[in-house]
């Protein structure tokens, strides 16, 4: 009777927690007209699309099921369809050469060029890091020769249903050729969970800490990629972000500026208050949302490469709507970017959606579709032929 009440109790705060944490189902503009965004180039609109190394070159993927997909390489200039793999799989990194597709199947990592779509390489077993299905390829980082692991501190790595004693809590590099370790990185902080995947630039990698605390600092490392040896290591008040553009921001309560954080120089500066503002970017531009106490929040649209502020404007109660990024387009429209990943569903979105926003009124024109995930994958590569269907 116990047990039973016990489980009783367990579901129905389990039923209480998911109510929670579950969509809102009322969205920032959401009465606004529906307006389809498109590309001027044809694209498919059912793929998600990511960068490779060749940036000629696109990867278009589509959910088959969580964790495997097709995958196919379309040029960016034309949106002609060059490959597709003859494998469903997973994109999991890739290298200055080639894109990484892990197929579980086989448990093998397939090198793919760009270009082609040729597979030029293949390493089978897989290493168990991936093969263990926990998320742990999202702290990877790779080389043709080496591949690099984030453990955090609950994290596991199996093989053959068996721990994988060889990774401890830290980053550790192995070989592909014979899975040897070449050096092991402890962590500064206890990595309690995995915010960034290193960043290996030439002979070097960027690592980005953990924050244990919120406001309590940040740090990052440039560590040799050939020994592990820590070359530098900076600090800060605030909070450190590595874009997907591979551009380093450091943002305090009283400034944000751009860092080349392996010659430590300043590209630029803005001044202003930025206390818990989010930071983002779409391409060229960089977002910065600083909430106010009055739930509204300040705006800047920045130019990442010069620093020129482009827009700054006040957003009003957005409710409670999370707002992933702005942008403004090449009409000067500007255009909010909203996001929120799925708690019930690991791998989706609650929503991904778009909203113009009109600068002299302040007002929501119109929205796109709450499922707007592969136009948003599009943007930072053709964000100027995005356009709104007539």
């Amino acid at each position: 009777m116990k047990t039973l009440l016990q489980f009783v109790v367990m579901m129905s705060l389990s039923h209480f927690m998911i109510g929670c944490f579950s969509e809102n189902k009322e969205h920032f503009a959401d009465d606004t007209p529906l307006k389809k965004m498109v590309c001027a180039l044809p694209f498919p609109n059912d793929l998600v699309y990511q960068s490779t190394p060749d940036t000629s070159v696109i990867i278009g993927t589509k959910k088959v099921s969580p964790a495997l997909f097709e995958i196919s390489g379309y040029a960016m200039a034309t949106a002609q369809k060059r490959w597709q793999l003859p494998f469903i799989g997973e994109v999991v990194g890739q290298t200055d050469t080639h894109v990484l597709v892990y197929e579980e199947k086989t448990s093998t990592v397939h090198f793919i060029t760009p270009s082609n779509g040729q597979i030029t390489r293949t390493v089978s077993p897989a290493p168990s890091p991936l093969t263990s299905k926990n998320g742990m390829a999202f702290g990877m980082a790779f080389t043709d020769e080496l591949y690099l692991t984030t453990k955090a501190l609950y994290s596991q790595v199996t093989e053959n249903d068996k721990t994988d004693e060889s990774f401890n809590i830290g980053i550790t590099a192995k070989t592909w050729e014979n899975n040897e370790q070449k050096w092991f990185l402890p962590p500064v902080k206890q990595i309690v969970s995995i915010e960034y995947q290193p960043v290996i630039v030439g002979d070097k990698v960027l690592i980005i800490n953990p924050e244990v605390r919120i406001s309590e600092g940040h740090s990052y490392q440039i560590v040799s990629l050939l020994t592990g040896k820590e070359l530098y290591r900076g600090t800060t008040d605030g909070t450190y972000y590595w874009l997907d553009n591979a551009c380093f921001i450091e943002r305090t309560q009283t400034f944000v500026r751009r860092i080349d954080p392996f010659t430590q120089k300043e590209v630029w500066r803005m001044d202003g208050d930025f206390t818990n503002a989010h930071v983002s970017s779409i391409g060229n531009q960089l977002s910065i949302a600083t909430p106010s106490p009055d739930k509204k929040r300040t705006a800047r649209l920045i130019n990442l490469t010069a620093g020129t502020l482009l827009h700054q404007c006040i957003l009003p109660d957005l409710d409670g709507t999370r707002l992933e990024a702005g942008y403004v387009a090449k009409d000067g429209q500007l255009l909010l970017h909203f996001r929120k990943q799925s708690f019930e569903l690991p791998g989706t979105n609650e929503y991904d959606y778009w909203v113009n926003y009109d600068l002299q009124t302040q007002e929501a024109l119109w929205h796109s579709d709450f499922h707007s995930e592969s136009i948003s994958s599009l943007m930072p590569f053709a964000a100027d032929k995005i356009e709104v269907k007539k």
